[in-house]
């Protein structure tokens, strides 16, 4: 009995002297020492303590890898663990309790940075043997993490960061769960930023054994995810094109050198995520540099990994787009080191719905001719969808028919060497179907692409999109009727050929046409067989043409030498106002910066041959025409209500400069012999000349005519002044309020001066209503002021006589004062020897005064008027 009373004592005696202070700092040190030497690591602990049964409790824990460069702080430690194993290198834990850790691993200057805060960690029942490497875990679990991990990509040779242990690990978790983490990264040049909040994740019965390279999980569940991933913006891409991305044709792992990953189930829900360039703003609809989604779920069954081996069988992703767009999709997708697959996958939307089976080699598309790819595609798709996605198309669909949806078909197959396109197409009823097919060799590689593929569209309703393709006037005059078009291109490199019928109406429209890229050449034959223009222009009179028009050259820049081109119109057959034409023909020869060129119309009421050349530079254009209208009936042709028609010869000469502001041209029309409206008109010479630089000018003569005008300023600026002239005229009438001031501001500054005898086209022409003149002057002027003086002698309108009438005005200020006279010799009205008119206008304002005398001197009328017009009132005195 003293026996078992003593070892009981001495029992209680030794395990009392364990909580000494003393004895707690000699296990503690042991302790510690073990550790480190198992595991390779210095682990030190400001703080410990022993309490029963065999509790340990760590403070101020910190862990420094012998490289110096990871280190682990740990706030507060509560762990129950087993002593004695402690000391053979298997930690048994019953339970542990960590808070207010962190963690550093690298540098700044380190190919990888990363730093981890932990708020506070739970450890139910784990083991951990540090010398056979099994690392039992029951249950763990965190509340509170802040990760973040930097990739420096100025760093060529990561540094070896790992640690050494005794033996593989081998690691067992039956449950872990995740509360409040929030990881940040980047790598650059792949990604600028990822920011990732997790508040809840868990895993169930996962393994990772790294002496066979094997993790396996359960389940993976992960809910209410928020994501921003951000890549590079595109002005840091241009600034840092030196960078490149990692090399991924070394090698791969073979055998077992690979990690195999397997998860039962996966399970993901987001409530939101974005993927965005950096400093991207979002455009209206999907936009591809800035997605954003919401309502995420994702659910696979079966995941699988090993090495380059991806299976990944999606039971559902599902998400909501920013745009508007929704989609719910299934489908196996599986890749390997030679081939990535996307097996019977089912994408649907709010109002679309596409089926897909595709396939692609693994490798350089361009450089490798023997890479499979697949695509089988059928599905619908809604309006509505491409609303949302492109809203700027709103206003072309909302006019299509919404009898039904677009659908769609893709078969295609082959290699990046040979692609057969079996058949590609899309059809909206009631609007329009379009298919293609054929073959394409080298798809991906531009320089050696060959091939050639045949289309079929049929257009039944065009006019739906009218409204919005066409400005409001120009839709009323247009028509676009059913039509077909049919053809096919050929490519080869560099050399692309093709021909296209058009079929509408009746009519036909066929054209053949081809490119050298090297040559940059082209040519083009275009044949119309009675095609009806009046069933899409009813508007121009024109009915159906046949005819044919040719064109073949090379070059693009008409002020190089090298360019030549050759270009003929043949119009067989054409209708206009329901009259037939026909021996209508255009040929025009380009080179050596040199045009020559014709125009023919052989017909009873246009008979008119026109030659012409021209010469084209860099520096400018020069121009010689010599026509001759044999005779051309406008009235006859519709394009004059009254009789029209004569003959005429004309020729022209001029240059001109690459800008258009200096020109220098000239035009003579010789044996002119018109009848208009009645009136024979002969004149056997009109001479144009017009010139252009600093200050614009020009001349008509014609018999004893004479017609001059000069501006002070360039052409641009004449016309623009012109412009704005009409409008402050249509102003001022519709105001009923005339602005002399700002009229005179805005109109150029010019002379024109305007002298006629009794011989020329004008006297003929007002000859034939009774009228004429001995002499008539004009003169119009405007630099400071405004001024204006006619004159006309000898006048005779039938049996009336007038000798002498003037009209003059001046501007004064905002007022233009006009004065008007007539002045007849004895014999002629005298009655009416001598009439004065003068007045004013200014604003709204209107005075006149009227005085008459006879040949004898005697006064006869005296009239005046004060008039003001305000709206539509005229008050008069």
């Amino acid at each position: 009995m003293w026996v078992i009373i003593s070892m009981l004592a001495l029992v209680i005696i030794a395990v009392a002297a364990l909580y000494i202070p003393p004895v707690q700092t000699w296990i503690k040190d042991i302790a510690l020492r073990e550790v480190n030497k198992s595991t390779g690591m210095n682990i030190s602990a400001a703080k410990f303590r022993l309490r029963f049964p065999l509790s340990v409790t760590l403070g101020d824990v910190c862990i420094v890898e012998a490289t110096g460069d990871t280190m682990l702080t740990v706030g507060a430690l509560d762990i129950d663990v087993k002593l004695l194993p402690l000391l053979k290198g298997d930690i048994d834990v019953a339970g542990a309790h960590v808070s207010n850790a962190y963690y550093a691993l690298g540098t700044p200057d380190s190919a990888m940075m990363l730093r981890a805060r932990v708020c506070d960690f739970i450890l139910d029942a784990g083991n951990m043997n540090l010398l056979s490497g099994n690392i039992d875990i029951n249950r763990a679990a965190l509340d509170g993490a802040d990760v973040t991990v930097a990739f420096n990509d100025s760093v060529t040779s990561p540094q070896d960061t790992s640690t050494t242990t005794t033996s593989p690990l081998r690691i067992t978790a039956a449950d872990i769960s995740l509360k409040n983490v929030r990881y940040r990264m980047a790598m650059l040049p792949v990604i600028d930023s990822l920011d990732a909040v997790i508040p809840e994740a868990s895993l169930k019965h996962a393994l990772v054994d790294m002496g066979t390279r094997d993790i396996h999980a359960q389940s993976l569940t992960v809910d209410s995810v928020s994501a921003l991933y951000l890549t590079p913006s595109a002005e840091w891409l241009a600034s840092n094109q030196q960078l490149e991305f990692a090399d991924t044709t070394e090698a791969a792992p073979s055998g077992g050198d690979m990690w195999k990953i397997n998860a039962d189930k996966v399970h993901l829900t987001a409530s939101s995520a974005i993927y965005a360039m950096s400093g991207a703003e979002p455009l209206p609809g999907l936009d591809m540099n800035y997605l954003s989604v919401s309502g995420v779920v994702i659910d696979v069954d079966s995941f699988y990994n090993c090495g380059s081996v991806i299976t990944v069988p999606l039971k559902r992703i599902k998400a909501t787009e920013r745009c508007g767009l929704s989609l719910d999709a299934h489908g196996l997708f599986a890749m390997d080191s030679t081939l990535m697959r996307a097996d019977g996958f089912d994408i649907s939307t709010t109002f679309s719905h596409l089926t897909l089976d595709a396939a692609m080699g693994m490798g350089n598309m361009a450089k490798n001719d023997n890479l499979p790819l697949r695509l089988k595609a059928a599905g619908s798709l809604a309006l509505a969808d491409i609303q949302l996605a492109i809203p700027s198309m709103a206003p072309i669909l909302r006019d299509l028919p919404r009898s039904g949806d677009i659908a769609l078909t893709a078969d295609i197959n082959g290699t990046t060497g040979k692609l057969s396109v079996n058949n590609i197409s899309a059809n909206l009823p009631g609007f329009a179907s379009l298919k293609a097919d054929g073959n394409i060799g080298h798809p991906f590689d531009f320089a050696r692409m060959t091939g050639r593929v045949t289309f079929d569209g049929k257009f039944s309703n065009l006019n739906t999109v009218k409204p919005t393709i066409l400005e409001a006037r120009m839709a009323k005059l247009v028509n676009i009727p059913p039509m077909i078009l049919r053809g096919s291109v050929n490519y080869n490199p560099g050399i692309i050929d093709g021909n296209a019928n058009l079929t509408a109406a009746g009519g036909k429209m066929a054209l053949k046409a081809g490119w050298k890229q090297k040559a940059e050449g082209y040519n083009a034959t275009l044949n119309l067989d009675g095609f009806p223009v009046d069933a899409f222009m009813p508007s121009l009179g024109i009915g159906t043409i046949t005819a044919a028009v040719d064109v073949n050259g090379h070059g693009y820049n008409p002020a190089s030498p090298r360019t030549a081109v050759q270009a003929k119109l043949d119009i067989l057959h054409a209708e206009y106002m329901n009259k037939e034409y026909s021996d209508i023909s255009a040929d025009i020869q380009y080179a050596d910066n040199h045009a020559t060129g014709s125009f023919s119309s052989d017909n009873p009421d246009a008979e008119i041959d026109i030659d012409f050349t021209a010469d084209i530079t860099k520096t400018g254009y020069a121009w010689n025409i010599d026509g001759n209208v044999h005779y051309i009936d406008l009235m006859a042709m519709q394009l004059s209500p009254a009789p029209n028609h004569g003959s005429f010869a004309l020729k022209s000469t001029g240059n001109m400069s690459a800008d258009a502001k200096e020109i220098i041209a000239d035009a003579t029309v010789t044996s002119l012999d018109w009848e208009l409206d009645g009136k024979k008109l002969f004149a056997p010479e009109a001479a144009l000349t017009f010139s252009a630089d600093s200050t614009v000018a020009a001349t008509l003569t014609s018999g004893d005519l004479n017609v001059r005008a000069a501006a002070m300023c360039g052409l641009d600026t004449l016309l623009s002044r012109i412009s704005a002239t009409t409008v402050a005229i249509d102003s001022a009438i519709i105001a009923k309020n005339a602005d002399i001031t700002a009229l005179q501001k805005v109109m150029p500054q010019m002379d024109i001066q305007i002298n006629a005898g009794r011989s020329n086209i004008l006297s003929d022409y007002l000859a034939a209503d009774g009228i004429g003149f001995t002499a008539a002057s004009a003169s119009f002027h405007n630099d400071s002021l405004l001024s204006l003086t006619t004159g006309v002698t000898g006048f005779t309108a039938g049996n009336t006589r007038l000798d002498t009438i003037s009209l003059g005005a001046v501007q004064h200020g905002k007022f233009l004062a006009f004065k008007g006279a007539l002045n007849n010799r004895p014999g002629t009205m005298d009655d009416f020897a001598h009439v004065n008119l003068t007045g004013f206008l200014a604003n709204d304002k209107i005075g006149l005064l009227l005085t008459h005398r006879n040949i004898a001197g005697e006064r006869g009328f005296l009239f005046g008027l004060n008039a003001t017009l305000e709206d539509s009132v005229a008050t008069v005195k």
